[in-house]
């Protein structure tokens, strides 16, 4: 799955990393970009900022696996796709759904209709 599934084309994305840089993401292909500043609002394409020190305060919720907030596999794809999830902690997170028999994939999915 690539993040273009769960936003809207119509979206400029940018996040931000824990030192500070800003990327602007591409829905299409999945690169990003290092930017010097997150643009202004312009009506005609909305802006989504992503922060990762936000992210983090709540990603071991999201991680959890009783959670309520658990995101789903190929969410957790996305976020370390981005740089949000590390490798061994999206590895875990499989591992752990794989062997998991709390909440299917497709239930967490149905449940992940907003916005990334």
């Amino acid at each position: 799955m690539n993040i273009s599934s769960l936003l809207s084309s119509n979206y400029a994305v940018y996040f931000t990393l824990d030192d500070e840089r800003m990327f602007q993401f591409n829905l299409v292909d999945g690169t990003r970009t290092e930017v010097s500043a997150i643009p202004v609002l312009d009506r005609s394409i909305p802006i989504m900022v992503l922060h990762k020190n936000q992210f983090d305060f709540m990603k071991k919720n999201y991680l959890n696996l009783d959670s309520p907030n658990r995101i789903s596999l190929s969410r957790a794809e996305l976020y370390n796709q981005i740089g949000f999830i590390t490798d061994e902690e999206l590895k875990a997170f499989s591992n752990h759904l794989k062997s998991s028999d709390t909440v299917t994939e497709q239930e967490c999915n149905h449940k992940e209709k907003q916005p990334l």
